[in-house]
Order: structure tokens, then C-alpha cells, then sequence
């Protein structure tokens, strides 16, 4: 007797803790931070929980309609026969996934569909679960549309080395003297140039993040530092018919920096301002030695080289100058595109030194791009090491 007793008693913990479960299970459901609907086995609506319910409306076929939307797009009914079969083939394999997009917010999920068997809903039926990937398809599409730039970036200029060396091979052969060797050669070099320049803005953009580029610091001479940066952009200025203004103020001191870097910053500027200013247009680049701190009243380096570079192109909206030294950030520009690396290479170049780097902007005014260098570098930096 005491044995059945026993045995009753234990029946009804059991019964007690199985239904506490199906209380929390159902409160999980209720609470879930995804989407989650109970279809029956003819795919009408059995349960939804709260997130279903903020994101797909008080509408009892909305889940129905989704996936006939997805899989039968021309489908003016619930009872399509296409999506009845998509949902027996559900049932067959245990699951299918895909993807949706909300038209009325853009917002992307990934969705599963799940059949459940009779032993866990009467007659069976399905779980719908959807989570968002809106950002993870965002990041998608521009790492897809930065891979396809950088190839168009490298491809046209390796095109242009390739042409060259054909006719001045062909040309070679044929002993042909008539053909412009010299302008040739000169066409294929800037090219190689350009895709060295765009190669070593990503390593050394990736390697200045991680801190695994340190600067090798050598004395510079400013003038010399921006003939040079000028000189690798004249025949594109030119091409362009624009006008190159240099007002470096005289008797500089020599400033301390990586010159491989520097000389890759002004050049970065300076080829922006070219692409970006229409024909007839005048670019301007300035040097000068501050001895105020002005409005960096906080920093210890009260003297800062700063160089400037001015141009008369159209000017960069305020919410496009607030991301512009972003990496991969390419502007809204429909005319020119870039990969949006070059000013972001800038950047982390200017800060290792421990400068910085800004723009200012009026839309229809032109566009002015300003970085400092202090005097003397800081020496607790992680990028600092002496040169030879």
C-alpha cells in the first residue's frame, strides 16, 4: 500500500514538473528575441509570439503570405497549390531556409521553417522562425562591392601595362620607329605606379591598424617633401587642364616623419583634389610651421607643421564629411568612384605620427584638407623608431 502510495506521489511531481516545463517553454516562446509562428499542418496561423506579432502585424495569413511570396511569387491565394506542395516538401525534408526582405523597411531575415511531427502539435504543422541579418547583408554587399572596385581599380591600370608592352613588343619586331616608345613606356609606368600606390594603401592601412607599422622617422625637408608629392600629380593636373599652386613658406625647419608615408598622404590628397575638380579647375597646396596650438590648446606640442590642400571642386555635404576618414567609406559621389581606402590611409598615417587630419567643406565652395605634423614627434608612441 505504501508502495502505491509512493508511486502516486511521484506520478504527480512528475505531472507537476512536466507542466511547469510546458509553462516556461511557453514563456521562452512568448519571449524570444526572434520571430517565431506555429503553423498547422494545412499552414495556417496556430500561434505567434511577440516579436511575430511587432514585426508581421495582427494578420493570420502574414507568414502564409510570405512564404508564397518567396516561392510562388504570383500566388493571389493562400490554397496555392505550389505552396502546399513546398509546404509537403517541408515535411519530407525536416526544414528549409531562405531569405526575406521587408519592401516597407528594407529590413532583411534569414527564415527556417521547420516541420513538427504529431507528437509535438496535434495532426503536425510547422515552426516559422525568422532573424534579422539586415547589418550582416549591409556588410555583405559592400565587402561584394569593394571586392569588385578593387578589381576594377587594379585591372584598369594593369590593362594599360599589358596594351603598352604589346605594341612596344610588336613594334620591336617590326623594327617599327614611328610608334611613340617613349609615351608608351610612360603609359605602362604610371600604371604600375597607380597599382603600387593602391597595394600599399590597403597592407599598410591594415598594418597601421594592428600597430604592426612603425614609422621609420628621418629628418625631412618640407619643400622638397611636397615638389615631390606635386611632381607624381602634374600630368594628371594637366591632362585635366587644371591649374597647381605650391606656397610652401620658406626656411623651414627640417621636420621629423616617415617620408615613404608623408609623401604617400600628400599624394593621396593631392590626387583626390585632381579627381574631384572639374577641367580649368585650380588646386593649392600650403606648408607652414605653427607655433600656437590654437584650438588643440590641450595638446602638448604647441609647434605643428600643417599642410593644406585647397580645391575649387564641388564641395562635400556635412553628413559625408562626418564619415569621409572612414575605411571603406566611399561618399555618394554617382560620378567618381573610389574604394574608399586613400583617406583612410591618410589618416591612420597622420595619427601614427601623432597629428591629425580634417576637412572643411561647404557644399558649392570648393574643399579644404588640413593635417598636422608636431614638433617634435611624440617618442612613446607604438609606431615611433629611428631611421637611418
Amino acid at each position: 500500500m505504501a508502495d502505491a502510495e509512493s508511486e502516486t506521489i511521484q506520478d504527480q511531481s512528475e505531472g507537476e514538473h512536466h507542466s511547469n516545463l510546458a509553462i516556461n517553454y511557453r514563456g521562452l516562446f512568448h519571449l524570444g528575441n526572434d520571430p517565431m509562428v506555429v503553423l498547422d499542418a494545412e499552414g495556417g496561423l496556430a500561434a505567434s509570439n511577440r516579436m511575430a506579432q511587432e514585426l508581421l502585424g495582427p494578420k493570420p495569413g502574414a507568414v502564409r503570405s510570405l512564404i508564397a511570396e518567396q516561392f510562388s511569387p504570383k500566388a493571389d491565394s493562400v490554397a496555392d497549390e505550389a505552396l502546399s506542395e513546398f509546404l509537403r516538401d517541408v515535411q519530407e525534408m525536416g526544414s528549409a531556409r531562405w531569405q526575406f526582405r521587408l519592401p516597407e523597411t528594407n529590413r532583411v531575415f534569414g527564415a527556417r521553417l521547420s516541420y513538427l511531427p504529431v507528437e509535438l502539435i496535434e495532426g503536425g504543422g510547422f515552426l516559422w522562425t525568422a532573424h534579422e541579418v539586415t547589418e550582416w547583408t549591409h556588410l555583405e554587399e559592400s565587402r561584394q562591392e569593394l571586392v569588385n572596385m578593387l578589381v576594377h581599380d587594379l585591372r584598369v591600370p594593369l590593362s594599360n601595362i599589358q596594351s603598352s608592352l604589346d605594341l612596344v613588343l610588336t613594334a620591336w619586331r617590326e623594327r617599327d620607329v614611328t610608334l611613340p616608345m617613349e609615351q608608351l613606356l610612360q603609359i605602362g609606368q604610371r600604371s604600375a605606379q597607380r597599382m603600387e600606390h593602391l597595394i600599399s594603401d590597403i597592407l599598410d592601412s591594415a598594418r597601421l591598424q594592428a600597430h604592426e607599422r612603425t614609422l621609420t622617422v628621418t629628418p625631412i625637408d618640407v619643400a622638397t617633401l611636397v615638389e615631390e608629392a606635386v611632381e607624381i600629380v602634374t600630368g594628371s593636373a594637366q591632362r585635366r587642364r587644371q591649374k597647381l599652386q605650391v606656397a610652401v613658406e620658406p626656411d623651414l625647419p627640417p621636420m621629423e616623419g616617415d617620408l615613404e608615408l608623408l609623401r604617400r598622404v600628400l599624394v593621396n590628397l593631392l590626387g583626390n583634389a585632381v579627381k574631384y575638380t572639374d577641367e580649368g579647375g585650380e588646386i593649392t597646396i600650403t606648408a607652414t610651421l605653427n607655433t600656437t596650438a590654437d584650438d588643440l590648446s590641450a595638446d602638448e606640442y604647441a609647434a605643428k607643421f600643417q599642410f593644406s590642400i585647397h580645391d575649387t571642386g564641388p564641395g562635400i555635404a556635412p553628413r559625408v564629411q562626418e564619415r569621409l576618414f572612414q575605411l571603406f567609406y566611399r561618399g555618394d559621389s554617382t560620378k567618381i568612384k573610389s574604394t574608399g581606402i586613400g583617406l583612410a590611409f591618410c589618416k591612420l598615417a597622420v595619427e601614427a605620427h601623432g597629428g591629425r587630419i580634417w576637412v572643411e567643406s561647404t557644399p558649392g565652395s570648393g574643399s579644404t584638407f588640413r593635417f598636422t605634423i608636431p614638433r617634435p614627434l611624440p617618442r612613446h608612441t607604438p609606431y615611433y623608431q629611428e631611421g637611418g
